[in-house]
């Protein structure tokens, strides 16, 4: 009688070979077999695949500069699939009644917050401490901040007159103080539409069309935080009104952007294009334009956001809906993805990889994508101007001065969202549906049922109903197979279709059912 044969004997290569064939989920089951299988793919398995997960890669060093903690590779695939499904709760952080548009920046440890006033929360790994870390400006020119840059420990903050501050604020220490040490005062009353900073300089785009670049004041190399406590405000801000070596760039349109290359040595510069081209990059050291980027621009396709995904490639969006990305080694878009609303994006953000998030005000949305893709990969609701995105929340700007939080859920030990398999009898039942899109709502007119299910079905509405809904109620039940029968309705010419029933929605999953 010969011996059996068993796949956990076979040699470390081998089954590292077959492992590489399987995807995540498979890999979180096959590591539940044995302890080698858990061993082998724990170490090395996870490590290929989590470059190809959405968000959650941190392969950028850019990106995991603002990342809180640096996951596991198998609690980065938890986290992945729940930005990807939309498994998400909401948080607000902070409100205030004032009525303009704030701005926010993120390191590894701070939230900042610009709303008139400038606001800093200290980051926790579950949300944020709202009252016991609250930095806040004591020394303020008298008017509003309109944008501001984190650059080493200092917050360089540029007002609605032109005029650019430096505030210096101790990290190490629990003050909530930040301290004004130099003031780059305007020679010309015009708002501060966008500012950003090198290791060098510091370069702002004001509202009449004017590109400053200026070197740091000398003071920010030789003072220490309590030299500047110390010191007299006079004799802080004495160094801030020396404008040698300060040069201007004239462009025929109001600056709405500005971003400096990772390298620091090129900056782009995005206008209202009702004049001139709205996209232009410029060479820090020369003061000169490198290129024009060669494309056939919209009237008034004005570029109100951008980032740098790495030294040559660029991420811009604004008001001609479209997010677009360019080679600078050819001069060209390469890319482009449209919003699904065919709305205005206010704001734009990455994980310098694959993921992109946008942000629009007008339709209250917060949109995910997938650079691999052609399509959106998820919608979350609320207004969103602007938005900042790392590996476990999204954070995101209200209008109305109201932070909004969505924090992600931490990965469960079981966890049951994940793509489902439609059988072949279905698929051909909802064939005409090309996509359906389950999103978690709550449904309050509906009598004796407090929780529900909305699904939105986009395509051609021409099938049986009949035999849609049979599918839609299989479907159902392999999501949450404890649920109970839903009670399903067809809605608004058979393109909404609403499922009530009593026990809330764990989560929600975005399914091509058409192959």
């Amino acid at each position: 009688m010969t011996d059996t044969w068993c796949l956990d004997i076979l040699p470390y290569e081998m089954l590292l070979s077959i492992f590489n064939y399987c995807n995540a989920y498979d890999l979180m089951l096959l590591s539940q077999v044995c302890k080698r299988f858990y061993k082998i793919i724990s170490d090395t398995g996870w490590n290929k695949k989590r470059k190809s997960f959405l968000v959650t890669n941190q392969t950028s060093e850019m990106f995991r500069k603002r990342c809180f903690t640096l996951l596991q590779p198998h609690a980065a695939w938890h986290i992945s699939q729940n930005w990807r499904y939309g498994i998400y709760k909401k948080e607000a952080v902070f409100s205030w009644k004032r009525s303009m548009i704030p701005w926010l920046r993120m390191t590894d440890n701070m939230l900042w917050w610009m709303f008139g006033d400038l606001y800093g929360f200290k980051r926790h790994e579950k949300t944020l401490n709202k009252y016991r870390s609250r930095y806040y400006t004591t020394e303020s020119c008298g008017l509003y901040i309109n944008k501001f840059v984190i650059w080493k420990n200092f917050i360089i903050c540029g007002y609605i007159d032109g005029t650019i501050v430096y505030f210096m604020v101790n990290f190490e220490d629990d003050l909530r103080i930040a301290k004004m040490i130099a003031q780059k005062s305007a020679s010309v009353k015009s708002t501060v539409n966008a500012i950003d900073a090198s290791l060098e300089n510091v370069i702002a785009g004001l509202d009449d069309g004017t590109v400053k670049i200026f070197r740091h004041p000398e003071l920010l190399n030789v003072r220490t935080w309590d030299q500047i406590c110390n010191m007299d405000i006079d004799k802080r801000m004495r160094t801030g009104d020396d404008k040698k070596g300060e040069i201007c760039i004239n462009l025929k349109d109001k600056v709405q952007s500005l971003s400096i290359d990772p390298t620091g040595v090129k900056f782009a510069v995005g206008s209202a294009g009702m004049n001139d081209v709205p996209l232009h990059v410029i060479n820090v050291e020369r003061y000169t334009m490198i290129d024009t980027m060669q494309h056939e621009w919209k009237y008034g396709a004005g570029i109100l956001d951008m980032v740098w995904d790495d030294p040559n490639t660029l991420l811009t969006c604004g008001y001609d809906t479209y997010i677009k990305k360019w080679d600078l080694r050819t001069g060209r878009c390469v890319c482009s993805w449209v919003d699904p609303c065919d709305a205005t994006l206010y704001c734009i953000a990455s994980d310098h990889q694959y993921t992109m998030m946008t942000g629009t005000q007008h339709n209250c949305l917060a949109i995910l994508w997938d650079q691999r893709k052609s399509d959106f990969v998820q919608i979350v609701r609320g207004p969103a101007l602007p938005i900042n995105l790392f590996t476990r929340r999204m954070l995101a700007n209200v209008p109305r001065a109201i932070t909004a939080s969505f924090p992600l859920r931490e990965p469960e030990d079981d966890f049951t969202s994940y793509p489902v398999t439609v059988s072949q009898s279905q698929s051909l039942q909802c064939r005409q549906w090309h996509r359906l899109l389950l999103g978690a709502e709550t449904l309050n007119n509906s009598p004796g049922y407090s929780d529900g299910l909305c699904l939105q079905i986009k395509g051609d509405a021409s099938s049986d109903s009949a035999g849609l809904i049979a599918a839609i109620a299989d479907l159902v039940a392999k999501l949450e197979p404890k649920s109970g029968s839903p009670i399903i309705s067809l809605q608004n010419d058979n393109r909404q279709c609403i499922i009530l029933r009593k026990e809330p929605v764990v989560g929600a999953i975005y399914k091509d059912i058409s192959t």
